[in-house]
């Protein structure tokens, strides 16, 4: 496998998504002109971002070796990963504009933004430590609300791991610690309930259509099953 607009089912090596917006990012940083003679020649470059590409490319651009990509499949137990900038909450390389989110009757000008007004004054690591993977992950579902498109790309993952490197051992896979990755855990965790939430809603119509009988019954009966199966597949994963 090369690049892709699309993730297959299967893949054989960790993937990397690149916006449009990432389009500058590759043509004008002079670390990332081995990501762009590598689209360049297979036609992406320009015309066809966005693309899935493979991890190994964009980590010998920038000089980081393999090591990183060793502990992330490692974490996802030798399974090939993806990952995003837009799954981040703070980029430096990458751009990805982050939206202004609301959780309650509060708005707040970003993901991290929220996050980080929560921390408790003064500040007790101990107590934080308690709390801030829920906080986290309220953050991400309030950041899926405020930009769609998020929301339609993690979806588009299928079921292949989330894993971020980074330096942070916790929210991240170091590249030499290894890690935790909070961060693709509570993506996972989002991913796994709004595919719930869609076979929920199936369910719900499903049940209004054969109430109310006439042609479509059928029709509605075969999709509540599936629907229903799936629904149960998803919980005991879940559990």
């Amino acid at each position: 496998m090369t690049c892709c607009a699309t993730l297959p089912d299967r893949l054989d090596r960790p993937m990397i998504y690149l916006s449009r917006e990432q389009e500058p990012v590759i043509m004008d940083n002079a670390k990332m002109h081995g990501v762009c003679d590598f689209l360049d020649d297979r036609e992406v470059c320009d015309t066809n971002l966005p693309a899935w590409v493979p991890a190994k490319v964009i980590a010998d651009s920038l000089g980081f070796g393999t090591n990183g990509i060793i502990k992330a499949t490692a974490w996802a137990a030798g399974t090939p990963y993806v990952w995003a900038t837009e799954f981040e909450n703070v980029h430096d390389l990458w751009k990805f504009t982050e939206p202004c989110i609301a959780v309650g009757d509060t708005v707040y000008a970003s993901a991290e933004a929220y996050y980080q007004a929560q921390k408790p004054e003064p500040f007790d690591a101990d107590e934080w430590s308690k709390v801030k993977v829920e906080f986290m992950y309220a953050a991400l579902r309030a950041k899926i609300v405020a930009a769609p498109e998020v929301k339609e790309l993690l979806l588009s993952t299928k079921n292949h791991p989330l894993v971020s490197i980074k330096g942070d051992a916790f929210w991240g896979v170091h590249p030499e610690k290894g890690g935790q990755n909070m961060l693709g855990v509570l993506w996972m965790r989002v991913r796994a309930e709004l595919r719930a939430e869609a076979y929920e809603a199936d369910l719900a119509k499903a049940l209004e259509a054969t109430a109310s009988g006439g042609k479509d019954a059928a029709a509605a009966m075969d999709k509540l099953a599936t629907a229903e199966s799936l629904l149960r597949r998803l919980k005991e994963a879940r559990a």
